[in-house]
This record gives structure tokens, C-alpha cells and sequence, in this order.
């Protein structure tokens, strides 16, 4: 499947679409940061699809998103060995069988990804099928509404440091929104 990529038109077009389900890029600056902060345990390449599988259930604004691979061979034997089967889960993305990555999902704002579109398809937007995206989004929300799970799940990607920058981040987006609208409603 030939992709491209678009900026979503930043925190605007974002907070009109529901980004769940939908196939993304981490930004280049983003990613840089939070391998930094993860120590080098996330996937080396910034070039790697991520799928945004469900906004934060605390924190409306904040995505969890889930990197993909098609070693799905790998990861199968990796989860009968270590018994990981919360780690990973299986499907079809982006046109070929795919392991979703649970153990190495990051947080992100919508400002941070670019969404993915389909050249085979019209410049459609890449997205994930709801027979495969409503359990993971169960999967991934037990997972994110469970602080104290995330070393366990993600262990040793600091993913604390990552949700802080994060929020972090969101709240910083939602004072300059703030001051954008006090200086409009002042000036009407």
C-alpha cells in the first residue's frame, strides 16, 4: 500500500477529529525527545507507523498511541515464550498482517502526529477497521486507566516521564488557547 503523510492541521483539526482508530507518524521533534526520555527502548525508527488506539481516559487531549511492526513472526514467539500476552496484539494494518506493539505505546497530543493517507485509495486516510479497534481500545484503556500497570506492561521505557511531558504539554496548549480567547472576546 503507497502512503503519505499530512500534518492534521495542528490542535484546531485535531479537536474536531476523533483520532482514535487512525494510522499516524510521530513528528520527528516529538520522537527525538521521548526516546531520549525512554532511554533508547522505543523503536529506533522516527519513520515508524504508530496507530492511535484510544484518547486517555483522565486526560481528554491525549492519545495513546501503538507502534507498529510486521515482524509479527517474532512477536508471536516472543509472547509464547515470555507468556506476554498483554504485550501484543495481532491484526491487519495498513494492508498487511501487523503486531500492535502495546508494550512500547507512548503518549502524545494531537499536535505532535501526522496522519497517514492512502494513495491506493483516493488520499483516504489510513484507519483501522472497528472489528479490530474497539478491543484494542479495550485492551489498551485497561492498560492506561491503571497507572501503577505501566512498568509492568511497558517496563523500562519510563512511560511516568513520557505521560508527565505529555499533560504536560496538553497544558500548555490549553492556557495558550485561553489567552487567544480572552484577547478575542476583548477585542469585540
Amino acid at each position: 500500500m503507497l502512503l503519505a503523510a499530512i500534518f492534521c492541521g495542528g490542535v484546531k483539526m485535531a479537536k474536531k477529529m476523533n483520532l482514535e482508530g487512525f494510522f499516524v507518524f510521530i513528528k520527528s521533534r516529538t520522537y527525538i525527545k521521548y526516546q531520549s526520555m525512554a532511554g533508547g527502548r522505543l523503536p529506533t525508527k522516527a519513520t515508524r507507523p504508530f496507530l492511535i488506539a484510544a484518547e486517555d481516559p483522565k486526560n481528554k487531549g491525549i492519545f495513546w498511541a501503538i507502534p507498529l511492526t510486521s515482524h509479527v513472526q517474532k512477536y508471536k514467539e516472543r509472547q509464547e515464550r515470555e507468556g506476554a500476552r498483554d504485550k501484543y496484539r495481532f491484526g491487519t494494518g495498513l494492508g498487511r498482517e501487523t503486531c500492535f506493539n502495546v508494550s512500547r505505546m507512548i503518549p502524545v497530543c494531537a499536535d505532535d502526529v501526522t496522519l497517514l493517507l492512502s494513495k491506493n485509495q483516493n488520499n483516504k486516510l489510513c484507519k483501522l477497521d472497528k472489528e479490530q479497534s474497539v478491543p484494542l481500545k479495550k485492551h489498551v484503556l485497561s492498560i492506561a486507566s491503571k497507572p501503577r500497570m505501566w512498568d509492568v506492561i511497558m517496563p523500562g521505557i519510563q512511560i511516568h516521564k513520557l505521560y508527565n511531558a505529555a499533560l504536560q504539554k496538553l497544558q500548555k496548549q490549553r492556557e495558550k488557547e485561553k489567552t487567544i480567547d480572552r484577547k478575542n472576546a476583548r477585542s469585540i
